[in-house]
């Protein structure tokens, strides 16, 4: 007589087999333990290594600015000024830029009915155009 999958013992024997099996693979894995500083100190470093390539490029951000300052003839300012003016972009105008433009997009797909991408494209065009827009507008009124 052929037993099939479906009898009780068979189910039992699979599922017995299932449970070994996974306790052997986690008796296998590391486990997490608050003692375990590696973790800790790679997230630090995470932390630290994105704050320092926001200063860099913040950095490079003025200085970018103040180069094209000076090719457009512009007089001299103090550094601190362009770095006020591109700090103030970065925050204030960008931040509104997308705020409006995610707006936007919610608004055409959720109110109008436009498809996804069309929506986000639509959305994302129109932050570029502005963003230029206001980066240029920067640069006349330095």
């Amino acid at each position: 007589m052929q037993r099939h999958a479906s009898n009780p013992p068979d189910i039992l024997l699979i599922g017995y087999i299932r449970d070994r099996a996974l306790q052997q693979l986690a008796s296998h894995l590391p486990m997490a333990s608050p003692l375990n500083h590696r973790k800790g100190i790679s997230s630090t470093m995470s932390l630290v290594t994105d704050l320092l390539a926001g200063v860099a490029e913040f950095f490079a951000d003025v200085w970018l600015f103040r180069r094209q300052r000076q090719k457009r003839g512009h007089a001299e300012r103090p550094i601190a000024d362009d770095a006020m003016a591109v700090a103030h972009f970065d925050v204030v105008a960008l931040l509104w830029i997308a705020l409006v433009c995610v707006g936007l997009m919610f608004l055409l797909i959720f109110g109008f009915g436009v498809p996804v991408v069309w929506g986000v494209g639509i959305g994302v065009v129109v932050a570029a155009v502005w963003g230029y827009r206001k980066y240029a507008q920067m640069l006349r009124d330095a």
